[in-house]
């Protein structure tokens, strides 16, 4: 009888210790929160009643904002979650607000604390060369307009990042990188800095995103069609220093266009880069690349066959919704689930 108790014993032991690979010491391990990459169901996609060229999504805490260009000016109306246009079609700004009357090429569009901020540039001889920054209320009336650069070509495919405060545009500068822009809330210049150059030195067509007190640029090389052959990341402190020198984290020789839509995914610690794959400057094939929180590529698959370029993203709770445009502006949804 003694035996048979001790034999019950040792194997209860047995079985609350564990064994193999979930055993010992790292039984009490805190567990990861996801295990991988999420994944992407499509969940809508439409084509806006309004714009022809350039799609920004962003949110406002409420509703989706979208802003385009058409007719040589930039536009915006809100959406629901469903895609669906809910508000009247607003006029940001036009060939009345540049100088010369020129017409506007090119915009930028963020959303942060109550208003929205659009950056554009006027077409000039094809680079531009003046830069301008609008702020709106949430309703889109204007707040303020103020230049950002005068006769200082090229303006063209910029970039505009929020830190939570201020508001930073990033003008290109040919064989460096960029030259920021920083601005109050109130549109007041906070001043300059360049970045890039020497073994930072990138191209325009980039997008920039804030986390965690730092800003993250993601940028092509070239955007000389069929020339570029990286997606690169730099990352700079809060006054623009650098604090991580480029790195390649996508190789696609020839292949790769405007890189400009960037998104964090926080609870799969994943960040999100969407492009068109292709060799003209008409873009390609809508393609979504996930990196780890060490810009490691997990995956990069083609998800909408086509010509399609200048993408923009924004994800809103477990939905991201992508813009981009290619022979007319178009958005798409996808529901976003962890492992």
């Amino acid at each position: 009888m003694r035996l048979f108790f001790a034999l019950i014993l040792v194997l209860l032991c047995v079985s609350c210790g564990g064994g193999g690979e979930g055993g010992g010491e790292n039984s009490s391990s805190p567990v990861p929160s996801s295990s991988g990459p999420p994944s992407f169901a499509p969940a809508g996609q439409v084509t806006p009643d309004f714009g022809g060229i350039w799609c920004i999504p962003v949110f406002d805490g409420t509703d989706l904002v979208i802003s385009t260009e058409s007719g040589g000016a930039v536009w915006a109306a809100k959406h629901d979650l469903s895609l669906n246009r809910t508000g009247a079609i607003a006029k940001i700004a036009d060939s009345t607000d540049t100088a010369g009357g020129d017409t506007i090429a090119d915009h930028k569009h963020l959303f942060q604390n109550g208003a929205h901020y659009f950056t554009f540039s006027i077409s000039g001889g094809g680079s531009g060369g003046y830069l301008y920054i609008v702020k709106t209320d949430s309703g889109l009336n204007r707040i303020a307009i103020t230049t950002v650069v005068s006769a200082a070509p090229p303006t063209n495919d910029m970039f505009m990042v929020g830190d939570g405060t201020n508001v930073h545009v990033g003008k290109f500068v040919p064989g460096q990188g960029h030259r920021v822009y920083s601005f109050d809330a109130s549109l007041i210049s906070l001043g300059s800095v360049d970045i890039g150059g020497g073994a930072n030195k990138h191209a325009n067509g980039a997008v920039a995103e804030y986390r965690d007190g730092k800003f993250y640029l993601v940028a092509p090389d070239t955007l000389a069609p069929g020339m570029n052959d990286n997606v690169n990341r730099i990352v700079f402190d809060t006054a623009w220093n650098v604090v991580e020198t480029k790195k390649s984290i996508l190789y696609d020789p020839g292949m790769i266009t405007i890189v400009s839509a960037l998104t964090w995914h926080p609870s799969t610690e994943t960040w999100i880069v969407h492009y068109g794959r292709g060799p003209g400057a008409g873009g390609g094939v809508l393609t979504r690349s996930l990196f780890d929180a060490n810009w490691d590529l997990l995956s990069s698959d083609a998800i909408l066959a086509g010509t399609w370029t200048r993408p923009h993203s924004v994800l809103v709770g477990d939905l991201l919704v992508v813009g981009y445009d290619g022979g007319g502006v178009k958005l798409s949804s996808y529901t976003v689930t962890d492992p």
